[in-house]
């Protein structure tokens, strides 16, 4: 909306433009350094929440843990971060709830179109529109598997939210107004700490991609680097380098327990029912575990050249 206004055909601006840079969030790997000398876990509960944007990282103490930064700067009302979702998709959009039933239902894991218009009962042509908007605006995107050569017209597409604190405060906070509006936060945080495993493996996935783009000399490098999924199956990241002929396969576990081989068994079986390449395609696979790897995983990854990560740190 504010490019629109500030480059568009009615602005004085149109016309005189010289240069345009799109500033995008901070990968994980500069975003934690707002809190240098803490666990990665730490870094990545934080990071979940301010994903790569500076101005919410700043709202955070260091001397605080995540659930006391929660607790004072995100569920506290007349805090910036209580209120900035509001702030900005009411200064953006014309009727904003419409689309904070659309982003909600997002949130709260409804990916398709169907599931969407479903749960909000908005109707088709208009949550079209409205996904639309969100997607000009860059809060919401459609992905496709990784693997479809005409991802505008897969009919597989699902819908995501991309920003972190978007995604995290329309799973979390905007349904739980009323317990924070009456002051019931512990109630709400009790909440949050039961539900948080899923919204972390999400960020989790992002920061595994992050440490991907940002070690070619590793992972290589991709054409195409995203999630594959088909009716039963899914893998967190795939990537394809066409001129090279490599498939690339990872998972991403945010769990209580060390990867095990059956994590990289079951990786294997799925890839094996991804439809790219041909019979001389190189296949490469990595692992990326909060809690790190068995000895057998280890030894096996040794054998088969897997590369591990535990936290974003490399395993030799």
């Amino acid at each position: 909306m504010m490019e629109t206004e500030v480059l568009g055909y009615k602005s004085p601006l149109y016309g005189r433009r010289t240069g345009q840079w799109k500033i995008q969030p901070m990968p994980f790997s500069e975003a934690n350094k707002f809190r240098q000398s803490k666990s990665f876990e730490d870094k990545a509960l934080h990071y979940s929440v301010a994903g790569g944007v500076p101005a919410y990282w700043l709202q955070f103490s260091e001397k605080k843990d995540f659930y006391k930064n929660l607790k004072d700067h995100v569920l506290k009302k007349g805090e910036m971060l209580y209120d900035e979702v509001e702030f900005l998709l009411r200064e953006e959009l014309r009727e904003p709830r419409y689309y904070f039933s659309l982003l909600q239902a997002i949130a709260q894991g409804k990916r398709k179109l169907s599931e969407i218009v479903n749960a909000t009962g908005i109707s088709q042509p208009m949550a079209n529109k409205y996904l639309g908007v969100l997607s000009d605006l860059d809060i919401v995107e459609r992905e496709v598997p990784v693997t479809e050569e005409k991802p505008l017209k897969s009919k597989k597409g699902l819908y995501r939210i991309k920003d972190e604190f978007f995604q995290f405060w329309f799973r979390f906070v905007f349904p739980r107004r009323g317990e924070i509006e009456m002051d019931r936060i512990d109630i709400v945080i009790r909440s949050i700490k039961q539900d948080i495993g899923h919204h972390l493996s999400l960020a989790y996935e992002k920061i595994a991609l992050d440490m991907i783009l940002e070690n070619p000399d590793v992972f290589s490098s991709f054409d195409r680097l995203g999630r594959w999924w088909d009716r039963n199956e899914e893998i967190d990241i795939v990537g394809i380098n066409k001129d090279k002929n490599i498939i690339f396969f990872a998972e991403v576990k945010w769990t209580e327990k060390p990867v095990g081989t059956n994590t990289y068994n079951e990786l294997k079986a799925k890839a094996e029912k991804v439809q790219w390449g041909n019979s001389k395609t190189s296949k490469h696979f990595a692992l990326f575990s909060r809690k790190g790897f068995t000895s057998e995983m280890l030894k096996l990854a040794a054998r088969e050249k897997v590369v591990l990560f535990k936290g974003v740190e490399r395993v030799d």
